[in-house]
């Protein structure tokens, strides 16, 4: 039996403070690691922890992350940007919170029917591409709302030929051309949904009206049309600009030419076989008839 003495040994801690976050122990002994977490903030962004009492942070850019405790009470602050809301119609962005200056891309939906036209936004945005469906743009230090426009796709249709667009939008020049099957001549194009550059043309064009449209190419036969006896001419050039002559009939034969709503435009008491002028005919499709055979012919 013998008296005893015991000793209660301590180490020293010191105080942890954090601003605008949580600490998981308040009171931390020299070397402990202790671990912060940024609170959530709204309309903010968490961006960095500091300290002034010479803090060295696992790593400073994360929410939530670590430092080794101080000989010292320590005070650590979690640090936010102001962040503004992003609201794209009929599109989306790349982020839905953005802080001032900072990029934002946003990129148009697809819409059946129609064709993107541009970005418009009433809070003075400032598009890079306006008129992409992909573009960017700066945030202001506010919420703001961009939308994107969109135009009307009409259709084409062609018998007879084909265009560049199967559609288009209104106002857009649509350019069309003929597929001439064997054994005919391209006459003219006929439609009553636009107006052609040259209805007479191989190759032509037309404003896009605010409506479906369809078209139709004209073809004639490029040989004459029998006799009984199945004689048959040749009338050349075909497609003809200033004359047009035949061969292979009889002599002091006479010569009508008409338009093809068969009104009378040249007549010739007798033909042998000198050239026809026909400058004075306008653009179109005529035939000539020499006895009881027909040539149809273009006149360009």
């Amino acid at each position: 039996a013998a008296n005893v003495t015991v000793k209660a040994n301590y180490i020293d801690v010191y105080n942890v403070s954090v601003e605008s976050g949580t600490a998981d122990k308040q009171q931390v002994s020299e070397g402990e690691t202790v671990t912060v977490t940024a609170a959530e903030m709204e309309a903010k962004r968490f961006t960095n922890w500091t300290s002034e009492d010479n803090i060295e942070f696992a790593d400073p850019a994360a929410a939530t992350t670590t430092f080794t405790m101080p000989a010292a009470n320590v005070t650590v602050k979690a640090n936010y940007i102001d962040v503004y809301n992003v609201s794209v119609e009929s599109g989306t962005a790349d982020k839905q919170q953005a802080a001032e200056g900072e990029t934002v891309t946003v990129t148009a939906a697809e819409r059946e029917g129609e064709l993107f036209y541009r970005w418009n936004s009433g809070d003075d945005i400032l598009f890079d591409q306006p008129y992409n469906k992909t573009t960017t743009f700066v945030m202001p230090a506010k919420d703001i709302q961009v939308s994107a426009t969109y135009e009307k796709l009409y259709t084409i249709e062609i018998e007879g030929g084909h265009a560049d667009v199967s559609e288009t939008t209104f106002g857009k020049i649509v350019n069309i051309t003929a597929d001439v099957p064997d054994g005919y001549i391209f006459s003219k194009w006929e439609s009553s949904d636009v107006l052609f550059s040259d209805e007479n043309s191989l190759e032509t064009s037309f404003s896009m009206p605010s409506k479906n449209v369809m078209i139709k190419a004209i073809f004639i036969s490029d040989v004459a049309i029998d006799d009984a006896e199945g004689n048959i001419g040749i009338l050349y050039p075909n497609p003809a600009y200033d004359y047009v002559c035949l061969s292979g009939t009889a002599e002091n034969i006479p010569v009508k030419i008409y338009s093809a709503d068969g009104h009378l435009v040249i007549t010739i008491e007798k033909y042998n076989g000198e050239s026809v002028n026909i400058t004075s005919l306008l653009p179109g499709t005529y035939y000539v008839k020499v006895e009881n055979k027909t040539f149809p012919f273009i006149k360009k």
